[in-house]
């Protein structure tokens, strides 16, 4: 894209056409997309675009093959098909009604400025090599995935990015959200979590960052559960204590006892 784009509606007449983005810097795109299917959407350049408007009458292909692009409104893409290619990133608090795949290389980072989900109504497909990222900042504010109706298919590499914040002990991030039927199916390559790798045991991956805290996914449920490891509490230090002391006294008692003298 050269200059910007100020016209309130942007309508696709006959043939074929693409609208191609391709600028450094971060530009919002507010105008009302339409096409009769024969358009289509390219995200070239290095930075970013956001798309804000009523697009509800825009079918054509989206694909991101650099920079990143915010779906910010309900209807940014409407019922386009959206592929995320390698070095492209998708990301926003709006909605998507195509089939939305992420290939080898591309990246899936919901939410808007830290916050925010992103919902899918047609289903979406995260390939192998492919990155899904979110970001924790507390239970009440996190970015996460709406999944209405179709499918989710996991793969790739997952991984949650979390901030400082005062915990409650327990912490359950919803980070997919399942909703109308919405069903899951595949599996992540790896699950990092900061710095921490966890361990998959048949879709449930596990492990405790350097700090203590444990941590857990679930690919059904589609949930982070952020816990601390628990430590021994005063009453079961002091009960083995007194076990440890019992069984001192009785050793003693044992090793103390005389032997019969001989005649």
């Amino acid at each position: 894209m050269a200059g910007a784009i100020t016209a309130p509606t942007i309508v696709f007449g006959t043939g074929t056409g693409t609208i191609k983005f391709n600028q450094v810097n971060t530009t919002t795109i507010a105008a009302n997309i339409s096409d009769n299917g024969n358009g289509a959407i390219n995200q070239l350049g290095s930075g970013t675009t956001i798309l804000s408007g009523n697009n509800s009458g825009f079918s054509g292909l989206t694909t991101i093959n650099a920079g990143t692009l915010l779906v910010n409104s309900s209807t940014a893409l409407g019922t386009s098909p959206v592929m995320v290619a390698s070095s492209g990133t998708l990301g926003g608090n709006g909605s998507i009604g195509g089939a939305t795949t992420v290939t080898s290389g591309g990246t899936l980072a919901p939410g808007y400025n830290g916050v925010g989900s992103l919902s899918f109504t047609n289903g979406l497909t995260l390939q192998t090599g492919s990155t899904t990222s979110f970001l924790l900042n507390s239970t009440s504010s996190f970015t996460s995935i709406n999944l209405l109706g179709k499918s989710v298919h996991y793969g790739g590499e997952l991984v949650f990015n979390i901030t400082s914040y005062a915990s409650n002990g327990v912490d359950i991030f919803a980070v997919f959200n399942m909703t109308d039927g919405a069903t899951t199916s595949g599996d992540f390559s790896s699950v990092l979590v900061g710095s921490t790798f966890l361990t998959d045991a048949s879709g449930i991956w596990s492990g405790t960052d350097p700090l203590g805290i444990s941590y857990q996914f679930n690919d059904a449920t589609g949930q982070l559960t952020r816990g601390m490891v628990p430590e021994p509490s005063p009453v079961s230090i002091l009960l083995v204590s007194g076990i440890l002391g019992l069984s001192f006294v009785r050793r003693t008692r044992l090793t103390l006892q005389p032997t019969a003298a001989s005649h």
